[in-house]
């Protein structure tokens, strides 16, 4: 199971943090998404948090796997889907990773945006 605690939220009220129990955790501004952000720079499907793997000692409340490894995807996004200051399109989370949304528009894929940037922090663990 993976664990996405909040940094930063912009000047929306978020949850503390969010556990991610599925195989496949959507990230954007549509309300059918996993994680909502509201801020007009997200997309609507912004970002995937794709999990594989699975303890099978670790179950849902309903019984079903939880993944036991994670890599994010970037949706294609203007602004972009950043991991530790560096814009990707996907990449493998590992524990203490940070996850950024901001006003990346101009920032080109491995490149580093300054934190001030970033409308939304989320940290992995």
């Amino acid at each position: 199971m993976g664990v996405l605690g909040v940094l930063k939220s912009g000047s929306q009220s978020l949850p503390e943090s969010f556990a991610i129990l599925k195989f496949e955790t959507t990230i954007g501004r549509d309300p059918a998404s996993d994680i909502k952000l509201e801020w007009d720079g997200i997309s609507r499907l912004h970002s995937r948090i794709i999990g594989s793997g699975g303890d099978v000692n670790v179950k849902t409340p309903s019984g079903a796997p939880v993944p036991s490894s994670f890599r994010i995807e970037d949706c294609g996004g203007a602004n972009g889907t950043f991991l530790n200051g560096v814009r990707i399109k996907q990449a493998i989370l590992r524990d203490g990773d940070t996850i950024g949304f901001g006003r990346g528009r101009s920032v080109e894929f491995d490149d580093v945006i300054p934190e001030r940037y970033l409308e939304y922090v989320l940290h992995f663990r």
